[in-house]
């Protein structure tokens, strides 16, 4: 199984402006995510009013975790283009009310949202819908991944949401934020630290909730998902990007989203060289 990129948009704002830079999430939000399985409705706020300078969808989809039960997670997803932001809400679906608790808020989203020429690629693989990911200005700005392999201490909805890590916004110093709140970053890899420096590239490898290698909230069940650690201690690293480039091995390229860093993900892309993702 492999992943691929399924499209590339390029925009140019010369200023924040949501005439220039909507049509990436417009695509994003009513295209692609109806293909991974999200039933999708443009313009719900919940019951909340907009500007001229805002979007909001409301995305809902049903997960099943690793012991059998499935919930289902009714977000609202808002752009504030001229101020850069990003903001997620709880909705319970109803259509044009139901808006909840703001999930997570990014108020500075510098790669999701600028001015100048921006680079967005949508990424997916062909062996989950809930495999996937986009990359602008050469970083993560949303991740999803299986939720198959994804389990909880506890067994609130809350807590099962938290685990999957999904639909977050990022930026290269922090990784991964969980809609649990702020400070609140996911990692991969093998546990706290390797015994002595290792080189390891493999599929079997852990989702922590902590830096420390602590609080383990599944299993990656992806084939084509690799976790890698190069000369390296640190058996945990954050799940971020930075450019993403591609690499031979073996026959299959793969795609590094952080090849300057000693701990990486990988995306196998088998006979498809992507190359340099800029």
């Amino acid at each position: 199984m492999t992943w691929s990129l399924v499209n590339t948009i390029a925009t140019e704002a010369a200023v924040m402006n949501k005439s220039e830079l909507s049509s990436v999430f417009t695509y994003f939000y009513e295209t692609f995510l109806p293909t991974r399985g999200w039933t999708v409705t443009p313009s719900e706020f919940g019951g909340n009013s907009l500007n001229s300078e805002e979007e909001a969808w409301g995305i809902s989809k049903d997960f099943t975790f690793a012991d059998g039960v499935t919930i289902t997670r009714n977000l609202i997803h808002e752009v504030e283009y001229s101020q850069g932001d990003m903001n997620v809400w709880d909705w319970d679906g109803t259509p044009g009310a139901g808006i909840g608790s703001m999930r997570f808020a990014d108020t500075t989203w510098i790669h999701g949202l600028r001015s100048g020429v921006n680079n967005y690629h949508f990424l997916a693989s062909d062996e989950n819908l809930d495999s996937w990911c986009v990359i602008a200005n050469k970083r993560l700005i949303f991740w999803s991944h299986p939720s198959d392999g994804m389990y909880t201490q506890g067994a609130t909805d809350t807590q099962r949401f938290n685990a999957l890590g999904l639909m977050a916004c990022f930026d290269v110093e922090r990784g991964v934020v969980t809609f649990s709140g702020s400070g609140v970053y996911m990692y991969h890899g093998q546990g706290n630290t390797f015994y002595l420096p290792a080189y390891l590239m493999t599929p079997a490898f852990s989702f922590y909730g902590t830096s420390g290698g602590t609080h383990v909230v599944g299993q990656n069940t992806a084939t084509d998902l690799y976790s890698r650690f190069t000369n390296s201690t640190n058996a945990h690293a954050v799940m971020a990007c930075e450019y993403p480039s591609s690499v031979l091995i073996d026959g299959d390229y793969y795609l590094d989203l952080w090849p300057a860093s000693t701990g990486s993900l990988l995306l196998k892309t088998g006979a498809t060289n992507l190359g340099v993702l800029l």
